[in-house]
């Protein structure tokens, strides 16, 4: 089955969405334990690797949405790479801010493709 560009486009943006969304459910939750003090160290240990996998998983897709957008694969891996940098030094807001930034180019994207057809 031969998917269009656009079909795609739209599948990796929900996979960005569900990824991020994801991030900030186990943030929200790992902030609130340490608030009530309930947390071990090894829980702590434990929510952290979750986290850590839910970032390398976030920027591999939008790795693979840029890919997706600009169809080239150097850009892609570089945007995945940069997306990890992001998270790790710059406390996740930059990792929120370029998951909006690549979220919006991509809605344009979308709708420039979709002035072409008609």
């Amino acid at each position: 089955m031969i998917q269009s560009d656009q079909m795609v486009i739209v599948k990796w943006r929900e996979r960005v969405i569900g990824t991020l969304i994801m991030m900030i459910v186990c943030l929200v939750v790992t902030t609130l334990l340490l608030i009530n003090h309930s947390l071990s160290k090894q829980n702590l240990l434990n929510l952290q690797s979750l986290l850590s996998l839910i970032t390398l998983l976030h920027s591999i897709f939008i790795g693979a949405l840029v890919h997706s957008l600009y169809k080239k694969a150097v850009v892609a891996f570089g945007i995945g790479v940069f997306t990890l940098v992001l998270s790790f030094f710059a406390m996740g807001v930059g990792t929120f801010l370029f998951t909006f930034f690549i979220l919006y180019k991509s809605k344009t994207i979308l709708k420039k493709m979709q002035g072409q057809k008609q």
